[in-house]
């Protein structure tokens, strides 16, 4: 005898249902055979999407039982109407009974239908969670912008031979000053045309570039206290003797001021950084340096490795938001020219990115009241074609910041606009960069004004100054054609 398992059998109700036809027919032998096939039939055909619709399941049963009847009696004349009891049956039931032989037909269509809704309804959320991303960013942009783009007004609220005290509890040391030379470099417009001359030099400052010592640093302990101070004394020395900054903040957020603002310190040596309107080649004079005593790498192997967390602590940064709000109030700093070194530092010989390290990672823009440098593209490779190399992909941990990942795909972009592979296109801003350095030192030195540890390298005698400038010309008027 056939065993069914009790999951495939029908209800109750519906075996009733069963029984009750079954009684139509009056041989034992026959009744049983109707019964056994209905149930086994029944038990093939049942599908996991009867369960969507309960009312299914009755009419499976009902159709088996119609079909079976016929088999077992050949001929007979049965119809739907004769299985029913009248009025047993709604309006949406015949519907399904009529629809049962396109029952798979019927499920495929709602199965598909049911899944491009789907498809629909994610993709909708998904834009409606990235526009509202996009709004809540627009609006930290816009509240950030506010704050970094005007700054409140700030004075200088009292002056002794050692201090100045300023209205935002900003306080300078000055007792370690040294003099240094004047700034003075040439401007690089965005929209160059042409190759400019000792006419387009200026003294303005237009940034401030922060850096990290990348000095031996104790934990901050007050046992430790003398130790720490003598640390801090011993590169306050260090810096003032190699006139490496414009200012020094301590592991105790002191700020000392190293190299007064109107003269240029050596801090930025070979980098590249520009704004809307101005390419920045010599940042040592265009930029005011400000160093945080710290270190963020330590030693791997023969090179080094970037720490997972910075060693610039909460006072230190205090500190330096005030600096900068000063700074920034009294010369009308671009918040875009509020860059730490590493972003700006290059190779110029190799063209890569990252010859100083210091900050391409971790500084607390944020904390700082300025916009994240990370998530913006690099001047030095969206306008030189500058790039990276494995050494650097090591120091980083294989973890790019968002900037430099933009950079590349508008190389990329840039490339294909010009018919060029990103290749060809980058050595093409290679050249763009080498003539523009060597047109610098050329100015620099017709004009020895200018020459304070430049970037360049010398130029010849006056014969060759002049091939020179005729042949930088050339070239640059060629590669304008590139953009």
């Amino acid at each position: 005898m056939n065993q069914f398992p009790a999951q495939t059998l029908p209800s109750k109700k519906f075996m009733d249902i069963l029984g009750e036809y079954a009684g139509q027919i009056t041989p034992p032998a026959l009744k049983l055979k109707l019964i056994s096939r209905v149930i086994e039939k029944y038990s093939n055909e049942s599908k996991f999407y009867y369960k969507f619709i309960p009312q299914f399941d009755e009419i499976v049963v009902r159709r088996l039982i119609h079909k079976e009847f016929q088999a077992i009696k050949p001929g007979t004349k049965v119809s739907f109407q004769d299985f029913i009891t009248p009025g047993r049956f709604k309006s949406y039931q015949r519907l399904l009974w009529n629809l049962y032989p396109f029952r798979r037909s019927v499920f495929s269509v709602f199965f598909v239908l049911f899944l491009c809704l789907s498809i629909w309804g994610v993709n909708s959320l998904a834009h409606a969670y990235m526009h509202a991303a996009a709004l809540r960013k627009a609006s930290a942009g816009k509240i950030l912008d506010e704050v970094v783009k005007n700054p409140d007004p700030i004075w200088l609220v009292e002056q002794s031979e050692d201090l100045e005290v300023y209205s935002n509890r900003l306080r300078i040391i000055t007792s370690e000053t040294v003099s240094h030379v004047e700034r003075n470099y040439l401007v690089f417009p965005k929209s160059l045309n042409q190759l400019p001359g000792v006419e387009k030099t200026t003294n303005h400052i237009k940034g401030i570039l922060y850096h990290s010592s990348e000095s031996d640093i104790l934990p901050l302990s007050e046992k430790l206290n003398n130790n720490i101070k003598k640390s801090s004394m011993q590169l306050l020395k260090y810096v003032q003797r190699i006139k490496s900054y414009n200012y020094l903040i301590d592991r105790y957020g002191r700020v000392y001021r190293i190299i007064p603002d109107s003269q240029a310190a050596f801090h930025a040596g070979n980098s590249i950084w520009a704004d809307d309107e101005t390419i920045y080649l010599n940042l040592n004079h265009a930029f005011i340096g400000i160093c945080f005593e710290g270190r963020d790498f330590a030693p791997k192997g023969l090179g080094i490795t970037a720490k997972d967390h910075s060693s610039i602590n909460d006072v230190q940064i205090k500190s330096a938001r005030e600096l900068t709000d000063w700074l920034r109030f009294k010369y009308k700093i671009n918040e875009m020219n509020c860059v730490s070194h590493g972003l700006t530092s290059i190779n110029p010989t190799k063209k890569l990115i990252g010859y100083h390290m210091d900050l391409a990672k971790g500084f607390p823009f944020s904390k700082m009241g300025l916009s994240d440098k990370y998530n913006v593209p690099l001047p030095s490779m969206v306008l030189f074609g500058f790039t990276y190399d494995d050494y650097y992909l090591s120091v980083f941990k294989n973890r790019l910041c968002e900037g430099i990942r933009i950079s590349e795909k508008k190389i990329q972009e840039k490339a294909g606009s010009n018919h060029l592979n990103a290749g060809e296109y980058r050595r093409i801003l290679n050249n763009r960069f080498s003539v523009l350095s060597a047109w610098q030192a050329l100015i620099e030195k017709e004009n020895p004004a200018l020459s304070s540890q430049s970037t360049m390298h010398a130029m010849g005698g006056e014969t060759e100054v002049r091939s020179s400038r005729k042949r930088l010309r050339y070239e640059f008027d060629y590669l304008k054609r590139y953009r």
